[in-house]
C-alpha cells in the first residue's frame, strides 16, 4: 500500500488520458475512463473468481478516504463476506437499464419540448449539440455530479457568459424533467448558481466625458426647486 500520491493523481487527471489501472498495492487501483472519469477500484478474488468493486470517484473520494474504504472491503472479503451478492446482482441489473444523459435529453425533447415555441426548441437543441451532449451525453444520469456541471459551465463561460447561463438553464430543466419521470435520483445543478461559477453578469455603462463649458451649461439647465 502507498505507491500512489496526490501529485501523481492530479497530474494524470490534468493529462486527460485513459488509465487502465494504477496500483496502490493489494488490488487497490486508480483508473481513468476514456471519457475522463477518474475512479477508485478494488480488485480481489472471491470463490476462486476475479472480482472488482468501485469505491468512488476522484476527487469526490480522496486518496486517503479511498484507502480506508479499500481496507474495509478487504476485511469483509477475508471474513468470507462478498459484497452483498444479491445487492450486486440488483446493481448490475440497474446499471444495464440505466439511461445516459443523452437519452434523458432525448426523452425531454420528445415529450416536453413540443410544447415550446419552435424557435425555443431550435435554440435548446443548439445548446445541447454544441456543448452539453459532447461533454455529458455518454455518462449515465447518476454518474453526473455538481463538479461535472461546474467544469462544463466554467469552460463555456470562458467563451461566452450568456452561453454559459443558457446552458446551465437547460441542464436544470433536463434534470428536473428526469426527476419528474423518475429517471434521475437527484438534480446536481440544484444547489448551484451561475453567478458563483462564472461571476455576476456585468452591466456595461457608457462613459460620458464633458468639457468644463458643457458642465456649466448642463448645470444651468437643471430646474431649480420651487418654493411656495
Amino acid at each position: 500500500m502507498g505507491r500512489l500520491s496526490d501529485v501523481q493523481l492530479q497530474a494524470w487527471v490534468r493529462n486527460g488520458h485513459a488509465l487502465a489501472g494504477k496500483s496502490d498495492g493489494d488490488g487497490f487501483t486508480f483508473t481513468i475512463s476514456k471519457h475522463g472519469t477518474a475512479a477508485w477500484e478494488l480488485r480481489y478474488r472471491y470463490g476462486g473468481n476475479q472480482r472488482w468493486l468501485t469505491l468512488g470517484r476522484y476527487p469526490d473520494v480522496s486518496l486517503k478516504e479511498a484507502r480506508v474504504r479499500a481496507l474495509k472491503e478487504r476485511v469483509r472479503v477475508a471474513d468470507g463476506i462478498e459484497r452483498g451478492s444479491p445487492d450486486r446482482r440488483r446493481a448490475r441489473i440497474a446499471l444495464a437499464s440505466a439511461k445516459t444523459f443523452a437519452e434523458l435529453c432525448g426523452d425531454y425533447m420528445q415529450r416536453a419540448a413540443p410544447a415550446l415555441r419552435q424557435s425555443t426548441r431550435r435554440q435548446f437543441q443548439r445548446y445541447l449539440d454544441r456543448d452539453i451532449l459532447p461533454s455529458l451525453g455518454p455518462y449515465r444520469i447518476d454518474e453526473i455530479n455538481a463538479a461535472d456541471i461546474v467544469t462544463l459551465i466554467e469552460r463555456i463561460g470562458r467563451r461566452s457568459g450568456s452561453m454559459a447561463r443558457g446552458a446551465f438553464c437547460i441542464l436544470s430543466i433536463v434534470f428536473k424533467h428526469g426527476l419528474a419521470k423518475h429517471l434521475a435520483k437527484s438534480n446536481p445543478s440544484g444547489g448551484l448558481r451561475v453567478a458563483a461559477i462564472i461571476g455576476a453578469k456585468q452591466l456595461v455603462r457608457e462613459k460620458v466625458s464633458l468639457t468644463e463649458t458643457e458642465l456649466r451649461n448642463r448645470k444651468s439647465t437643471v430646474p431649480q426647486r420651487l418654493s411656495w
